[in-house]
């Protein structure tokens, strides 16, 4: 009797340790997800970059050269492509999280555009009248 209730007692603590390094397994896997603001501002670099390219009128670069604008995106903010889809996975797990961060990323790229705009006009405004 005493040997099954010390059996039962080895295998709920194997079940316990089994279970901790699995938390710690899995917490590993995504050790290195890149914060809210630096994955903001990632998304809205690739945005711009996508908005480049369709009104430079490359439409369909090759993937190869669009490969590239990514990596030098991944460089400017010093992670690598496997940190952002691993990041991606890990956010794509917290919809909330992940939907915060394109919500930000949408307002500071509407601040851009305003930004734009409003040195457009000003830009215009300042310009001398032409005669006819």
């Amino acid at each position: 009797m005493i040997k099954k209730k010390q059996m039962k007692f080895q295998a709920n603590i194997l079940i316990v340790f089994l279970l901790i390094f699995s938390l710690f397994a899995c917490n590993n896997k995504y050790e290195s997800v890149i914060s809210k603001k630096k994955m903001t501002d990632i998304i809205v670099d690739m945005n711009l970059l996508e908005g480049s390219l369709y009104t430079s009128g490359i439409f369909r670069p090759e993937q190869q050269q669009k490969r590239a604008y990514y990596l030098s995106i991944f460089d400017k903010y010093d992670v690598t492509e496997e940190q952002f889809d691993k990041s991606m996975e890990w956010y794509a797990q917290k919809p909330k999280e992940l939907e915060a961060i394109y919500e930000q990323a949408n307002t500071v790229l509407k601040e851009m555009d305003q930004q734009l705009a409003e040195k457009e006009e000003t830009e215009k405004a300042n310009q001398p009248a032409t005669e006819e």
